[in-house]
């Protein structure tokens, strides 16, 4: 995402309102059938988790208040939906939303770290022959504790394409090649 967004020229705001735009689809399509159940809840928990939206903001946006009415579950989408504020034709740069897949002798920089230890990470990552190191241009993904953080290593990873991917989702969605 973060790569469409420096493409086209999104600010955080901007990136911000795109996350948001898409956890609201979401969670409409949740609501369609008229009930969200445990495993949809888990889906949006995890989507909202890597798109850096607070917990409690989903459960309040996920209140049977905010349930769509059956005509809205109906109707065709409007001009103004989120799908065509973003551009839904170009979605298709993202390509596939598999992950980050990492092949033994890549880098991976953490920053900000609370859930797991330096040594935790550092077992994870060796037993596939992945190593820890600085944020350099070589680096395939920064993990960070606070994804949306505007520290030094997050603005470096930013300005050269890295992916950040939030700590507490990252084993869920890297994936190793071997």
């Amino acid at each position: 995402m973060l790569a469409f967004a420096q493409a086209h020229g999104l600010d955080e705001h901007g990136l911000r309102e795109l996350h948001e735009a898409y956890i609201t689809l979401l969670i409409e399509e949740a609501w369609a059938d008229g009930v969200v159940t445990a495993e949809e809840r888990a889906i949006l928990a995890s989507a909202g988790r890597a798109l850096g939206i607070a917990a409690a903001d989903l459960e309040t946006a996920l209140g049977p208040e905010n349930a769509p009415s059956e005509e809205s579950r109906h109707a065709a989408p409007s001009k103004e939906s989120p799908q065509t504020a973003a551009g839904a034709g170009e979605m298709g740069n993202f390509g596939t939303m598999g992950g980050v897949v990492l092949q033994a002798g890549e880098r991976v920089t953490i920053t900000g770290a609370k859930a797991y230890s330096t040594a935790e990470w550092e077992e994870y990552f060796s037993a596939h022959g992945v190593e820890i190191g600085g944020l350099a241009k070589k680096t395939k993904v920064l993990i960070a504790g606070d994804p949306d953080s505007q520290s030094g290593k997050a603005k470096k990873a930013k300005q050269y394409g890295i992916p950040i991917v939030a700590e507490d989702v990252a084993r869920e969605v890297i994936r190793f090649a071997d």
